[in-house]
């Protein structure tokens, strides 16, 4: 009896031992699966960060471009209100000038 209790343990212990290779085996290739997944989200990740780099750098010329036009827009707008406050400047002039001009006809009548 005790021989066939000690047969037992002993198979049971041959069992578990086995389970425990098996175990370790599947945990080895858990893990390769796992550093071959982080390296594929890794270029992953790399080629999604190459592609907005190239998108980035389209954008580079027209932002530049898109710049040029607002300082050329500004500086026109700026020499559009010089032009209005000299128009503004030479119309007051004109309508003083009008008037004395006025004044004068008025004292020659």
């Amino acid at each position: 009896s005790n021989v066939n209790s000690l047969q037992s343990k002993m198979q049971e212990l041959s069992t578990l031992h086995l389970q425990a290779e098996e175990l370790k085996s599947l945990k080895r290739k858990a893990e390769t699966s796992a550093a071959q997944l982080r390296a594929s989200l890794s270029e992953d990740v790399l080629e999604d960060m190459e592609q907005v780099r190239r998108q980035l750098d389209d954008l580079v010329p027209a932002l530049k471009d898109s710049e040029n036009e607002a300082r050329r827009s500004a500086a026109e707008r700026r020499q559009a209100e010089e032009e209005y406050h000299t128009a503004q400047q030479r119309h007051s002039a004109l309508r003083h000038e009008v008037g004395e001009a006025g004044a004068v006809l008025e004292l020659l009548k």
